[in-house]
């Protein structure tokens, strides 16, 4: 039986407070406006595989994609949630940097993950917890990222003031 790879990412979403899921997937939505889907051409020495071969082989690469995203979240969320705690315990001009240094380098991962996850839309033959995992991925995001370096620091600075105010 197969480990859902969708688990790891609701379970994310719940244990995280309110603006650290709202702000990185906002970014995220952001620098995914910017970026289009990238695919490897076909050529003439390799004929492509037959379709059934080739939606298995991409149903497979989906779920090392979502695979890899858990992981990433599972090494980063601890220093994230950190950086989000430390700024709503001691609120200050310098908690804020962290937050908002969490949070551009959050939105600039996610939203680029997005982008990534564009190229398994419409594919057949995903498994129910991949394709949960792509969706959870593609529409949680609240505060899309710009995908200007600077324009994401600045919106993440400006959402680490707002949490602040709050």
């Amino acid at each position: 039986m197969r480990k859902s790879v969708a688990l790891p990412v609701l379970r994310r979403l719940a244990r995280r407070p309110p603006f650290a899921v709202r702000a990185p997937l906002a970014l995220m939505a952001l620098t995914l406006a910017g970026c289009g889907p990238s695919s490897p051409t076909a050529t003439t020495e390799h004929p492509s595989p037959a379709p059934e071969v080739k939606t298995a082989l991409q149903a497979a690469d989906a779920d090392g994609f979502i695979a890899d995203v858990n992981a990433w979240h599972d090494s980063n969320d601890p220093r994230f949630a950190a950086a989000y705690w430390v700024a709503a315990t001691y609120i200050n001009e310098d908690t804020q940097k962290l937050a908002a240094a969490a949070t551009s380098e959050s939105l600039e991962y996610v939203s680029r993950k997005i982008g990534e996850a564009r190229r398994y839309d419409g594919l057949q033959g995903l498994s129910p917890a991949t394709g949960r995992a792509l969706k959870l991925l593609k529409l949680g995001s609240t505060m899309p990222a710009p995908s200007d370096a600077a324009a994401r620091e600045q919106l993440a600075t400006i959402a680490a003031r707002m949490e602040a105010n709050y």
